[in-house]
């Protein structure tokens, strides 16, 4: 069904997988910052919320064609995620540091196709 122009967007649903609470169980302090960031993608999921931004389309995430952005949380902590479908559905992939996903200063081009590979056999419930 089509918005209509008075209507706010209908608010997003959250699925998660196994990558994304192993995440949290190795970043529990980041906890609040997320909850916070699912409240207001939540009530407007196209919204940029903080340094929100896709992968690189031709670096090993994005050549998986699902479309996964990250979203900073703090200076070194972004929860990854992707938007999809009608209603919308926002998957979370997990919270990672530059580190953890290869995009620091100095890129690590062998960790951003591990974690590729790890992000395409996610299953979401």
């Amino acid at each position: 069904m089509a918005q209509h122009k008075n209507h706010p967007p209908e608010p997003a649903s959250f699925r998660m997988c196994k990558l994304h609470v192993d995440s949290l169980a190795a970043h529990p302090e980041i906890a609040p910052a997320l909850i916070q960031w699912m409240k207001n993608k939540a009530a407007s999921p196209l919204a940029l919320v903080g340094k929100d931004t896709p992968f690189v389309a031709k670096g090993p995430i994005g050549t998986l064609g699902l479309n996964i952005r990250h979203a900073h949380l703090t200076q070194d902590l972004a929860v990854c995620y992707r938007i999809h479908g009608r209603p919308t559905m926002i998957d979370l992939y997990g919270v990672f540091s530059h580190k953890e996903l290869g995009t620091g200063d100095a890129a690590n081009i062998r960790m951003q196709q591990q974690m590729a590979k790890r992000f395409g056999h996610q299953e979401f419930k």
